[in-house]
């Protein structure tokens, strides 16, 4: 019995040296730290005659050039009662500006929420809008009218932006 005990104690001292306990006030990381996300809400009001269709997009900041000049020269064109300029817009519309990070069809009047990393951010709207060649005859056409604001987003906080569409009278 002797020599059993003086075989285990080596084994059990081996084994109490090889398995250390972590230390409790350890100061490394245990990974990558996550960082909390923010949240964008969109609001959309519409005055006007049609009962336009609504979308919102959130585009990363780098295609802020791109959505200044798309939305102008669209605007500019439904305004010069440019009809062709006005359909080619609209079809390279997703070549010009992608996607984004989201693109979501909504209704007027409904809030739309989206989480994102904190950042600087485009929120975009279209909405399809009258605009009126003469609004005593009730002559117009449909058209998007596009509306972006930029945003700052905060971890674990709500980001509000308002976007008010409203009917044009072209002259």
């Amino acid at each position: 019995m002797k020599k059993i005990l003086l075989l285990a104690l080596p084994i059990m001292v081996m084994c109490a040296v090889s398995c250390e306990k972590p230390e409790e006030n350890n100061n490394e990381p245990n990974g990558p730290e996550e960082i909390a996300q923010g949240t964008i809400e969109a609001f959309a009001t519409y005055n006007g005659q049609a009962a336009g269709f609504l979308y919102y997009s959130i585009l990363d900041i780098s295609q802020l050039d791109a959505i200044q000049t798309l939305s102008q020269q669209f605007h500019q064109a439904c305004m010069n009662e440019d009809f062709d300029r006005v359909e080619d817009l609209e079809d390279s519309y997703y070549d010009i500006i992608g996607e984004g990070l989201c693109h979501q069809e909504s209704s007027i009047g409904q809030d739309f929420y989206y989480d994102v990393d904190p950042g600087r951010y485009i929120v975009m709207a279209s909405c399809c809008i009258a605009y009126y060649l003469n609004k005593e005859l009730g002559d117009y056409f449909y058209a998007y009218r596009y509306l972006y604001k930029i945003v700052q987003v905060e971890s674990n906080q709500i980001t509000s932006v308002d976007f008010n569409f409203e009917d044009y009278i072209v002259y």
